[in-house]
């Protein structure tokens, strides 16, 4: 008489995906006990991206989708390498990066790639003039104001005087009525543009 065979395990379709063994039971014909046999296993390919705009040389954020039970490796460009799901990448550089999911148990993973492209960079500038001019009497009032380019929308500024921040001074424009004989001002352009290079712009 053939022997009969019952599952002990109930999830099938669970063990298959995690690639675990299933047992059962069998009775009948010649004694009795238990059998066993390994179920296939599948790992789902992970989905990954990453954060954009990104700036070369700047933080790069990635991404893999989430797959039940997995473990994930990262590597990419500059030697970079992470056992994280979704790592942050400093200074980072433009290039192929490849995540690689497995699940333990399974004799095999998954490896995707992800083409990682910079945005193109600006480089800001800013130049300042004098009103009335360079030339001015002790007590006189000048008001410095700044060209720039590659601002963006919304650029800020600091001003210096003597390398020494002027406290509230924001503005494109400067106005003092204290400066010395041989005293030299300073602008810094913070441009608001995507991947400004340098950051920020010094007059």
């Amino acid at each position: 008489m053939g022997k009969k065979y019952q599952l002990v395990m109930i999830s099938l379709a669970m063990m298959f995906f995690l690639g675990q063994e299933l047992k059962a039971q069998y009775t009948g014909g010649i004694g009795s006990g238990y059998a066993s046999f390994s179920s296939g296993c599948f790992v789902q390919a992970p989905t990954p991206s990453y954060d954009q705009p990104f700036c070369e040389g700047g933080d790069l954020q990635l991404y893999a989708s989430t797959i039940p039970a997995a473990t994930y490796s990262w590597s990419g460009p500059g030697g970079f390498s992470s056992n994280e799901q979704n790592p942050l990448v400093t200074a980072a550089i433009s290039g192929t990066y490849i995540v690689v999911a497995n699940i333990a148990g399974c004799g095999s993973s998954i490896q995707v790639e992800l083409e990682v492209v910079a945005t193109p960079s600006v480089e800001p500038s800013v130049v300042i003039h004098a009103i009335p001019g360079s030339s001015i009497c002790s007590g006189d009032e000048v008001t410095f104001v700044a060209t720039i380019n590659n601002g963006g929308a919304t650029p800020t500024y600091q001003w210096y005087v003597n390398d020494v921040l002027q406290s509230g001074q924001s503005a494109q424009s400067f106005v003092s009525s204290t400066l010395n004989n041989g005293d030299y001002v300073q602008a810094y352009l913070f441009s608001s543009a995507t991947c400004a290079n340098p950051y920020p712009a010094l007059s």
